[in-house]
C-alpha cells in the first residue's frame, strides 16, 4: 500500500472526489483504501489518485494536485492570480499561470502565505471555474 501524504481519489464514473488511505495498484486495477479500512478496485481509466501537497491554503485547508487556486498579492493593489491547477512534477508542487508566457510558480509555504492562496475547488468537480479563469 502507498501512502506518501494525505490522498483523495476522483472517481470518474461516479463523479466523486472522496479522502483515503491508501492505494495499490497493478497493471489493469487500482486497489483504493478507504478511510473506514475497506477497500474498492477500479480499472485503472476509472480512478485518479491525487495527493495534499502539505501545504495548507490561508484557510487551513490542504492543497491538492488538481485544486484550482484563487490568490492575492497584497504588495500589488488588485493583483489577483487565478491558476487552473496544481500539479506535481521534478520532485514539487507546482501553479500553472494564467499568462503562457509566465513560468510555473513552486508552491511552497511563503508563497502560499504571502500571496493568500485559498482553494476555491478543483478540475474534476468544477470545471466552470476553468473556463472563468483562463
Amino acid at each position: 500500500m502507498k501512502k506518501l501524504r494525505n490522498l483523495r481519489a476522483w472517481d470518474i464514473s461516479r463523479k466523486e472526489m472522496r479522502d483515503i488511505r491508501g492505494y495499490a495498484d497493478n497493471e489493469q486495477t487500482i486497489k483504493v483504501f478507504n478511510m473506514d479500512g475497506g477497500f474498492c478496485s477500479y480499472p485503472k481509466d476509472n480512478i485518479l489518485i491525487l495527493e495534499g501537497t502539505g501545504q495548507m491554503d490561508i484557510n487551513g485547508n490542504e492543497i491538492f494536485e488538481d485544486d484550482l487556486i484563487s490568490a492575492r498579492n497584497p504588495d500589488v493593489k488588485d493583483a489577483l492570480i487565478r491558476t487552473p491547477k496544481i500539479f506535481y512534477q521534478d520532485g514539487g508542487y507546482y501553479i500553472t499561470p494564467v499568462d503562457p508566457l509566465s513560468e510555473w510558480v513552486l508552491v511552497c509555504y511563503l508563497e502560499i502565505k504571502h500571496w493568500n492562496m485559498e482553494i476555491i475547488g478543483n478540475i474534476h468537480q468544477n470545471k466552470d471555474l476553468i473556463l472563468k479563469i483562463t
